[in-house]
């Protein structure tokens, strides 16, 4: 198996799809992320291959056929293409540098009459197989890579790997441990999930539950880096309890990436699999599985399998006993907060809180060595000395929860299952919690007194700050640790190259962020490429300016409205 190095990243010899031309004129690359990763509130819908932190490597057609439809973001997709094949797949490409100069000058013309930072042209251009019809890059989301998406005549996303885009993968799946979640029942005696670590191809620990009950598997995919697995399988006995194969993707399962995925944070590829639907009524059409699990007392076999795209598996055993069991404290993985004396988790079902000092009013269900151990699973209010919680419960039909000024607006069906949210506060911190609930479209944050405030997440120490939205209605699907502020300073702009080619510009904002860039030359908006992620605009005039003084204006503005201009005059002999 040939293996070639860059730096330290391991690169893979392109193995070119059976009939079709690879995606990119190079000799090798490294897949980076796989079909069927956890995104939020999405699928990852293909392969993203790394293009060693370059940008400008040729993108090829993968066959004969039309370029139909080019779009542009500063976000999100950043510039992509869309080709229909003449067997009749749909091909996207994605994160582009830029286009062949024929597609770049329709993409000017458009944005130039509309003054347009985002959009969509249709278009009708043919093209052959292995013809370069663009260049990769980083425009959107992440580092340098090419994202590819291929659909089929239904529009089902399909697997790139089924359609021949393949590499040499000999590595299996690894396996970390399984937790188990109470559903209307108890683990260890307790009501809250408890992990099980695997070691080689067993979890040496007894997983005891009592009544209804969920397992999670933590699986991931190590070969040339870490990317999701494209399936795993669940039994208990000789019964099928779970079966998840990403071979395709209907785009109308996308609401159910939080669902399936726990996403704990870190890397989405490393999100645990809930093997189990949440909500029965509706059916992930790349998966079957019961609702939970429900047995009667007695001791089980199981085995959960997981595997890559190359057909390398991995498996652990494991052994569950159903039954009444005193109570077995096992930390949770993390906590949401962790203070003095007390560390709160809050999982959506409950909420679990360990405290040095007694809480008046509720009774402990258990105490350990480093505390007592509360379990909050109705609405209810705790106020001590130094911090406040109040518990609040919202269903799958939606509604507002508040509580300390901060509130919550979800539409229904934004919930996969009822959640218990958190609402924390101490005398520096206020907290929404939980962290990642298993939602299928964003909830709405909001302050009762907005006052031109805007919502930032934040850790707890208060260092890190991320702007959500103004204070009236900020849209939400991650939460934590909360703060309104005022942002009353402008961006700043640096001029960094100015020449007949070429403008770039640096651009800073330490408040809500950068949400609109323009750049006026000779008294004419011009369609410039701005680079959130990186804070760089750029403007490369279709054809170098003309001998002669032109004047030019750049100005960009924030989330809060706050606006600043930077100009001058670029004389051309």
């Amino acid at each position: 198996m040939p293996l070639n190095k860059l730096g330290n990243s391991a690169i893979l010899i392109i193995i070119a799809a059976e009939g079709l031309s690879q995606p990119l004129a190079a000799d090798t690359f490294r897949i980076t992320s796989s079909f069927g990763e956890y995104r939020h509130l999405h699928f990852h819908a293909g392969f993203d291959y790394s293009t060693g932190g370059r940008s400008g490597v040729p993108v090829l057609a993968l066959d004969d056929g039309v370029l139909f439809r080019a779009s542009f973001s500063p976000w999100g997709y950043g510039k992509s293409l869309w080709l229909m094949t003449k067997g009749g797949l749909i091909v996207r490409y994605v994160h582009l540098d830029r286009f062949t100069p024929r597609t770049d000058s329709l993409v000017y013309l458009f944005r130039k009459e509309n003054r347009a930072d985002t959009g969509t042209i249709e278009m009708g251009v043919k093209v052959k197989k292995g013809q370069v019809i663009a260049y990769s890059g980083e425009t959107g989301a992440g580092p340098p890579h090419l994202h590819l998406e291929i659909y089929d005549s239904a529009g089902r996303l399909v697997n790139p790997w089924d359609l021949g885009f393949r590499y040499p993968d000999t590595v299996s799946p690894t396996i970390r441990g399984i937790s188990a979640v109470p559903i209307d029942g108890l683990v260890e005696g307790l009501p809250f999930e408890s992990f099980y670590p695997a070691s080689g191809n067993l979890v040496p620990e007894t997983i005891r539950v009592s009544g209804r009950f969920g397992l999670m598997l933590w699986a991931q995919d190590k070969w040339a880096g870490e990317v999701g697995v494209r399936g795993v399988k669940l039994t208990i006995g000789d019964s099928l309890v779970f079966f998840l194969d990403f071979s395709e993707i209907d785009p109308a399962d996308n609401a159910w990436a939080d669902a399936l995925y726990a996403f704990q944070g870190g890397m989405n590829s490393a999100s645990p699999i809930r093997c189990w639907f949440l909500n029965p009524k509706e059916e992930l059409r790349a998966a079957r599985a019961l609702p939970y699990i429900d047995l009667p007392e007695g001791v089980y076999q199981g085995k959960a399998e997981a595997w890559d795209c190359a057909g390398n598996r991995a498996f652990v055993k494991f052994v569950v006993k159903v039954g009444p069991y005193p109570p077995s404290y096992k930390p949770p993985l993390s906590w949401d907060i962790k203070d003095r004396g007390f560390s709160l988790r809050a999982f959506g079902y409950g909420t679990l809180i360990l405290s040095r000092l007694r809480l008046n009013g509720i009774q402990p269900i258990l105490e350990t060595d480093s505390g007592y151990l509360y379990w909050i699973n109705r609405d209810t209010s705790i106020d001590v000395a130094r911090f406040k919680v109040i518990t609040k419960t919202m269903g799958p039909d939606g509604g507002e929860v508040s509580a300390f000024g901060w509130g919550i607006r979800a539409p229904a069906a934004a919930l996969a299952c009822s959640t218990q949210w958190v609402f924390y506060r101490d005398s520096q911190n206020v907290a929404v919690l939980p962290k990642y609930p298993p939602t299928s479209a964003r909830c709405t944050l909001f302050l009762r007194e907005a006052d031109s405030l805007g919502i930032y997440i934040t850790d707890q120490d208060g260092k890190t700050l991320r702007y959500l939205g103004k204070a009236t209605g900020a849209p939400a699907g991650r939460f934590g640790f909360l703060r309104g502020a005022r942002d009353t300073e402008p961006p700043e702009i640096k001029k960094i190259t100015e020449n007949p080619g070429l403008f770039e510009f640096k651009l800073k904002d330490e408040g809500t962020g950068i949400q609109e860039v323009s750049l006026l030359v000779d008294g004419e908006w011009v369609p410039g490429d701005y680079d959130p992620e990186e804070g760089k605009y750029s403007y490369r005039p279709l054809m170098p300016l003309l001998p002669g003084d032109h004047p030019w204006r750049i100005t960009a503005r924030d989330y809060q409205g706050n606006e600043t201009s930077l100009e001058g005059v670029l004389r051309v002999k």
